[in-house]
């Protein structure tokens, strides 16, 4: 009756999830959400970073509820609580809300469950039942807890809404009670999988599993997870607090957070970790875990597993340590070096090959050896852009070469080289542990000017906020708009897309005749400085202005490295504009017509007013929708909904129709009277927008 009261003020939930050709729709109303918004029903970011939820004003309305939920949990401890309404007919889609094994497990409480509405679960992706497919016997008044890891969809073919209660928090009944009633009721065949996700659930949440609970005991005799002791395995968490220390002081919590580990772990700065290695040999630790700060796992138990799977490949390959191996991916010959992300070290060969320096710099006339090479499989899109800490990670793009041809490696090439000696080898991150991580960057710059950048964002939004920032949008532009053939825009809108507006805005001149006008705007107080430098300052010797931008931070460090950066930023301008350097110092030339700060999600309205709405435009865009960054992780459903509305915001404007495209990986909008007669383009540059597609109007 209370959720019937408040009916009027549920909202739409996932409509891209419902099927359209059944009438109905999928509706939600939270009872506690973050910032206490009873329309917010959707999850924090996958980190344990803290969310600010509250009671909203519809829990006060809903005594009789909360009265019921505190039979199941404690309240105050809960993060999502909310009414899920399916009207009649309507029908949600296949899905998973989780991926792999991170089962959210949420505690789902049937209000009602009309005759004909029917769940099911472990379908095929395609929502094809298998032998595993099942119906849940879900009736009125019942709870229940959902693997919603696994494929299931939803359809209400009776003639009554259905009205559930979801809330994600502890349960009172004991972990061996939750067992116990899933054995009797699934059976032991869904033993280990409850047990799974029960220790998932925990590292989610933050609690540590006791070596004395009952599920700890069931966990092993599962043969799911292998204890790692104190005195065989150290996990360690690396960072460089020597960048931006002020912010690394505040961040430190933060970053133990991002990385989603409820193993024991230290915080081990990157100067202090030779020191380290001695510490844990003396204390009797066998394998040293060392991990990149802001590392995060999609699957916890996997990754224990598979871990310890590494190890077993390390003694059978008689190999002192396993790392993502770095080498010239373009030569025969080249010096390889670990990468920060991620190593395991076996200290007791360590010890034996005399204890080398892990941070120490090797030189190739100390010893020749050949140059590891990365099988097709391995990653290479990014690993090079992280160095060894001593070197300025500003320069990335030059000094990296610079330790290669030069013979200097980074860190793990003493290793290397004192492995080969003894007739050992290292051996790269195999494929089945990498899947089972994912990593951000917190503090290690790719760019020179990413460290202000960084500390403007942390300074201006704090930690606690879910937007997400990316600095440069790096995808290709080549068919931006080439679905679009009749399109000149006269005004190019920039939203911290770097410098490829300059490189699309001569595509705009080669088909339309003349260039679009230039509009700047970026969250970067100095990403806008930099574009005023470069077009008011008329920096045509662009590579000589970098080189002296690089000597004035570089100091008298690798001062034989000022010609090689003017080669490298020489040869990779030359990539981007196939030798022809000519357009870019054209559209500096030019000049830009505004500088403005603005941050797109949280002000639209900004960008909004600066737009002439009397002549065709297009705007650019950053990659808003995906973040190698975790800690910078936007809800990809809360973002779809932002940047539908801002899309929205301006058709309406323009009175004209809009079209979204449809995909979860491509983030275009047309504008116009037709798809063909646009008046504006939104995009953030990957360009697969084509007419195949089947666009969403809005």
């Amino acid at each position: 009756e209370e959720s019937l009261a408040v009916l009027d003020q549920f909202v739409d939930h996932r409509n891209y999830d419902t099927d359209s050709s059944h009438p109905g729709r999928w509706r939600s109303l939270a009872l506690k959400a973050q910032n206490g918004d009873p329309t917010n029903t959707y999850a924090h970011s996958h980190y344990r970073q803290a969310a600010n939820y509250q009671l909203t004003d519809i829990a006060q309305h809903c005594p009789y509820t909360m009265d019921m939920l505190s039979l199941y949990t404690d309240v105050s401890k809960c993060q999502r609580i909310r009414f899920m309404l399916l009207e009649p007919g309507a029908k949600i889609h296949v899905h998973t809300d989780s991926q792999g094994d991170d089962v959210t497990l949420a505690v789902n409480i049937a209000l009602n469950m009309p005759e004909g509405c029917e769940f099911w679960i472990d379908t095929n992706p395609d929502g094809s039942h298998n032998e595993y497919t099942q119906k849940i016997p879900v009736t009125g008044g019942q709870a229940f807890l959902l693997n919603n890891a696994k494929f299931h969809y939803v359809v209400n073919n009776s003639d009554t809404p259905r009205i559930h209660v979801i809330f994600h928090g502890p349960l009172r009944c004991s972990d061996k009670e939750l067992l116990d009633a899933a054995r009797e009721q699934n059976g032991t065949g869904y033993e280990k999988g409850v047990i799974n996700s029960l220790v998932v659930k925990k590292s989610f949440l933050g609690e540590k599993i006791s070596h004395d609970s009952k599920l700890y005991s069931q966990w092993i005799t599962a043969g799911i997870h292998t204890p790692l002791l104190p005195k065989f395995m150290k996990t360690v968490l690396l960072f460089d607090d020597q960048k931006n220390p002020e912010v690394m002081h505040e961040a430190k919590h933060y970053i133990t957070q991002a990385s989603i580990f409820p193993l024991e772990h230290e915080l081990c700065e990157y100067r202090h970790l030779d020191t380290k290695l001695e510490e844990f040999h003396q204390s009797g630790v066998r394998y040293l875990i060392a991990i990149g700060a802001g590392t995060y796992c999609e699957s916890f138990a996997d990754f224990i597993h598979n871990t310890l799977l590494a190890i077993h490949e390390m003694k059978a390959n008689n190999s002192p340590a396993m790392a993502h191996i770095i080498d010239h991916k373009d030569r025969k010959e080249g010096l390889p070096y670990f990468h920060e992300q991620f190593f395991i070290l076996d200290l007791q060969k360590w010890d034996e090959l005399g204890r080398p320096k892990i941070q120490k710099p090797y030189h190739h006339n100390e010893a020749n050896f050949p140059a590891y090479k990365k099988g097709p499989s391995f990653h290479d899109g990014y690993t090079p852009k992280f160095l060894h800490p001593q070197i300025p990670q500003r320069a990335w793009f030059f000094t990296r070469s610079h330790q290669e041809e030069t013979g200097m490696g980074g860190l793990g090439t003493e290793l290397m080289a004192s492995a080969l000696r003894h007739g050992q080898s290292l051996l790269n991150v195999p494929m089945y542990l990498r899947d089972k991580k994912m990593y951000s960057y917190p503090f290690a710059g790719s760019c020179w000017q990413r460290d202000e950048v960084k500390k403007r964002i942390e300074n201006r939004i704090g930690w606690d906020k879910d937007h997400v920032f990316v600095f440069n949008n790096e995808d290709p532009f080549s068919e931006a708009f080439e679905h679009l053939p009749n399109f000149c825009p006269q005004n190019l809108y920039s939203v911290a897309a770097g410098m490829k507006p300059y490189m699309l805005n001569q595509k705009i001149q080669d088909r339309c005749g003349t260039p679009a006008n230039l509009h700047f705007f970026d969250f970067s107080q100095p990403a806008l400085e930099f574009h005023k430098n470069m077009v008011f300052a008329n920096k045509t010797d662009c590579i000589s202005y970098l080189a002296d931008q690089f000597k004035n931070q570089l100091g008298n460090l690798h001062k034989d490295a000022i010609p090689l950066a003017k080669e490298k930023l020489d040869s990779l301008l030359n990539t981007h504009y196939q030798g022809e350097f000519g357009p870019l110092k054209n559209q500096m030339a030019m000049g830009g017509k505004s500088f403005t700060e603005l941050n797109l999600l949280k002000e639209p309205e900004k960008l909004i007013a600066q737009i002439d709405f009397s002549k065709p435009f297009m705007i650019w865009h950053s990659n808003i929708w995906k973040s190698n960054n975790s800690l910078y992780y936007l809800n990809q459903n809360e973002l779809r909904k932002n940047y539908d509305d801002f899309i929205q915001a301006l058709s309406e404007k323009l009175k004209m129709k809009a079209w979204i495209n449809p995909s979860e990986n491509l983030h275009d909008a047309v504008i116009g009277e037709s798809l063909q007669q646009p008046f504006a383009l939104i995009t953030c540059g990957n360009g697969w927008c084509r007419p195949s597609l089947k666009w969403r109007q809005i």
